[in-house]
């Protein structure tokens, strides 16, 4: 069998490239090849691959188009019409926590490009603001190879007051919710470490608004030098206002750090009060952080849990799923 793929490949920098990327891996073990076509970048080659998809859609027994919200749905829409003119079935991904948003300001249209067709999403959340606008979705959580792609440490976990952040610096991430309370928490505690990590065009804003020293900007890291950084922390902080299902606390869970999150879309419908430290505004975030340094202990409940939890999202538990839906895809 033959898959096209047609998505806004991003190599480098984690999320869905790599997800896409794990999931041809585990695929082709099942005799299934691939072709990506990827809709991201310059506009002249956007236009190239996007006629391109079209052309080669007919070499192929399965189109699967991978997009989000917004200017994102962009390669569904290419999936769709490459699939249409070649008379080719086609499965349908999407990846982003605004689906409640995009779908109540573009619903008719989704629902053209999709049609009958299923759509894959990694949590319930996402797939059930699909299903509300009677669109066929359908929920299978991501998969990750856990080592060593996510678990570089040279030595084990300690407590300490060291926290990241690691986000894209735009409004939908709410990198100001994190430094207002970062702001706080040195007010009380000057041991309090706060390691922002990527880029945005917030970014320049927040490092001239929060000059503090024990807030330090990173700007953005490849993920292969990024991983490396957890073995010097014991906290993440996730301000973001919308989400799907972040690889950032997949990774801060699988190296053991305590996670405080904001209680958003997928997030909630993954994750429970057992597992994340959930908070709402910069005043019970500030609160969390310093209850967490004054009960180490007690906080190690939600570490073991969180890393529990992560250690389930397998290919194992996922693959009968995949080869369920592609089969009767076809």
């Amino acid at each position: 069998m033959k898959i096209l793929i047609v998505m806004n490949y991003r190599p480098n920098r984690g999320g869905v490239t790599d997800q896409v990327l794990e999931l041809i891996q585990e695929l082709e073990k099942e005799n299934v090849t691939f072709t990506i076509v990827s809709t991201h970048g310059r506009k002249i080659n956007r236009i190239f691959n996007s006629f391109r998809a079209l052309w080669i859609a007919s070499r192929h027994d399965l189109v699967f188009g991978i997009g989000s919200a917004f200017w994102g749905f962009i390669p569904c829409i290419i999936a769709s019409l490459a699939a249409r003119l070649n008379r080719k079935p086609i499965l349908f991904n999407f990846h982003d926590g605004q689906a409640q948003i995009f779908l109540d300001k573009y619903g008719k249209l989704v629902n053209k490009v999709i049609g009958k067709n299923k759509i894959v999403c990694a949590t319930k959340f996402v797939a059930n603001s699909f299903l509300e606008k009677n669109i066929n979705a359908v929920n299978i959580p991501y998969h990750f190879k856990f080592e060593p792609n996510f678990y570089l440490r040279k030595k084990t976990f300690q407590w300490n007051k060291k926290v990241i952040w690691a986000r894209s610096f735009y409004e939908l991430y709410h990198p100001e919710l994190a430094l207002k309370a970062a702001s706080m928490v040195l007010k009380v505690d000057s041991e309090f470490e706060f390691h922002f990590y990527g880029e945005g065009p917030m970014l320049e804003e927040m490092k001239n608004k929060y000059q503090q020293t024990n807030i330090i900007f990173h700007g953005f890291l490849q993920r292969s030098e990024f991983l490396k950084n957890y073995e010097n922390f014991a906290i993440m902080i996730n301000t973001t206002c919308y989400d799907n299902f972040p690889l950032s606390i997949v990774e801060a869970g699988y190296n053991e750090l305590c996670v405080l999150s904001t209680r958003v879309g997928g997030i909630e419908s993954i994750y429970s009060e057992s597992e994340l430290l959930f908070f709402k505004g910069e005043n019970e975030l500030a609160e969390k952080l310093l209850a967490v340094t004054q009960d180490y202990k007690g906080h190690n409940y939600f570490r073991f849990n969180l890393k529990k939890k992560v250690c389930t999202f397998t290919w194992y538990n996922v693959k009968a799923d995949w080869l369920k839906l592609i089969k009767s895809s076809c």
